[in-house]
């Protein structure tokens, strides 16, 4: 009898497959359905359990706005959402105007736990793109001189409030990176910076060899370099021993 036909060997297989089934479903924790200015549609997905997303159409600047509500365990340094365009969109893709929304564009608003055991006194927010040779030189020059849109993800200020932090530096405007620092925001407790705008631009011709626009929003926290912690200990040491002298000499 031939080793694959043995019934042990098939329950075996069965198991391995059924395993291998349960960790590829297991592999995504959660999906949210979007449909952006162009008319296609997106697909936003993660991993962690401790993320959710939820949306609200009509509220903040472009489709809406998406809360995200996550709880940064000591374990996870940073989270990833993945945007997948799935659908070709369905209207012209110029750009007549500048400011134009046209694309995938809306407001993030975040309620983010610090549960890592450790106080965060900086954050990152950093947009990936993953595909990006499947947008066309002709495509990244499709803008008017007087807007400074880029083709790749980038941030707005939707009036943006980061709570407990403070921007490194001017709002990103048209950039992939936003940093904030200071704080700290202590473990157990919740940073909920709000405004935060999202955009990536949608090109018809994009999706005419069936892949669309993918990118990542990868955030993660913070903590003071070793190499400053000590700098800060001999400064606080330094602090205290000219404090000890000036008593000795008024004594």
């Amino acid at each position: 009898m031939p080793l694959l036909d043995h019934p042990r060997a098939r329950a075996a297989l069965a198991v391995i497959g059924f395993g291998l089934a349960l960790a590829a479903g297991s592999a995504r924790a959660g999906s949210l359905s979007l449909t952006d200015a162009h008319g296609a549609k997106w697909e936003l997905t993660w991993t962690q359990p401790q993320l959710s997303l939820a949306f609200n159409a009509g509220v903040g600047s472009g489709i809406g706005t998406v809360t995200k509500t996550a709880t940064f365990n000591k374990d996870i340094s940073s989270m990833d959402i993945m945007f997948t365009q799935i659908t070709k969109p369905t209207k012209p893709d110029d750009n007549p105007v500048a400011g134009n929304d046209f694309g995938l564009r809306f407001t993030l608003d975040e309620h983010i736990k610090n549960n890592t055991g450790v106080a965060w006194t900086g954050f990152s927010e950093q947009f990936i793109e993953v595909n990006p040779n499947n947008v066309s030189d002709t495509d990244k020059k499709d803008f008017p001189a007087n807007d400074a849109h880029p083709w790749f993800a980038h941030f707005h200020s939707d009036k943006f409030n980061a709570n407990q932090f403070a921007l490194d530096g001017a709002f990103p405007n048209a950039k992939d990176t936003l940093t904030v620092g200071g704080g700290p925001v202590a473990d157990g407790k919740t940073w909920d910076p709000t405004g935060i705008g999202v955009h990536e631009r949608t090109f018809a011709d994009v999706f005419s060899n069936g892949i669309g626009r993918t990118f990542i929003l990868r955030e993660s926290w913070a903590v003071p370099e070793p190499s400053s912690l000590v700098l800060m200990g001999l400064a606080s040491t330094a602090i205290l021993g000219c404090y000890w002298r000036r008593r000795q000499s008024v004594g």
